[in-house]
């Protein structure tokens, strides 16, 4: 799970280097270390706020069910944001990124009101607008000013920043989308209006997933056409369709069943990590391309 954390600091360290032409190594690593930190924080944080109202009771995989300590959890999690956050404040401090201090601010707090009291907008459905917003757009448009040099931190989101945290958004949602789906009726019985509860059954569940991951290859094909996204984006496209075929296959076969479907989230998380990575060397590549004025 700890690509969702990666990909947004990778593809931030890519636009840097294809926009500004450099990218700190360093505090790439930094960020990383950072974002892995922070998303132990909200996984953590997060069985321990479903714990609290039984929506994890079947949950073999929650910590806090594995532990049976919550309040030993809860307290870890908060070190892995007191660290992680310390980590951010330092990183940005001395790379003079105040733009992305706001920008990642408001990313973590997404991530505390999608499960936290007295917010819970996880249980309203929120969740997934949440999602995208925090890994998608508030992320790696922070990612991308605070790895340029400080001369490049004022510049103007690119076209290409927009259409690439919108595709790693929609790819971090359909991972969360995919954790629903073998959760409906726990969901169901405790008040929680995820999306999938929402459209009533996991088969209607099934074709909104068809439909995303259809809508984010003809988003990327479609940024490439209008030119806010490098040309070679398409060329890494096809590395990514075995992964879209694999998540679409399994939800497929065992959508209607909860525990078989269990796994989709691991399919979907493929496909993410597949996407972006593809996405960081595809934006490297257009910059390199540029310098050896081929």
């Amino acid at each position: 799970m700890y690509w969702v954390a990666a990909i947004p600091v990778l593809l931030g360290a890519a636009l840097a280097f294809c926009e500004a032409g450099a990218v700190s190594i360093q505090r790439t690593g930094g960020f990383l270390v950072a974002a892995v930190l922070i998303i132990a924080w909200l996984n953590l944080s997060n069985d321990f706020f479903d714990s609290e109202t039984g929506v994890d009771e079947n949950k073999n995989e929650s910590v806090v069910n594995l532990t049976g300590k919550p309040n030993m959890v809860f307290l870890t999690s908060l070190a892995f944001l007191g660290v992680g956050v310390g980590l951010l404040g330092w990183l940005l401090a001395g790379s003079g990124a105040h733009q992305s201090a706001v920008l990642l601010a408001a990313a973590i707090a997404c991530g505390y009101v999608y499960q936290g009291p007295p917010f819970r907008l996880g249980y309203i459905g929120l969740g997934e607008p949440l999602c995208f917003l925090a890994f998608g757009p508030l992320a790696v448009q922070a990612f991308s000013l605070a790895l340029r040099p400080q001369v490049f931190q004022h510049a103007v989101f690119s076209a290409a920043s927009w259409w690439t945290s919108i595709l790693v958004g929609l790819t971090t949602t359909m991972v969360l989308f995919c954790s629903h789906f073998h959760q409906l009726e726990g969901d169901r019985a405790v008040g929680k209006m995820s999306p999938i509860v929402r459209l009533g059954s996991t088969g209607k569940a099934h074709h909104v997933l068809r439909w995303s991951v259809f809508s984010v290859f003809v988003m990327a094909a479609t940024g490439v056409f209008l030119g806010h996204l490098p040309w070679t984006v398409v060329a890494v496209l096809p590395f990514c369709t075995p992964q879209a075929r694999a998540l679409l296959a399994f939800a497929a076969k065992h959508y209607s069943n909860p525990e078989r479907i269990r796994p989709l989230k691991l399919y979907a998380l493929n496909l993410h990590s597949a996407l972006g990575l593809a996405l960081a060397v595809a934006l490297a590549a257009s910059r390199v391309k540029l310098q050896l004025g081929i």
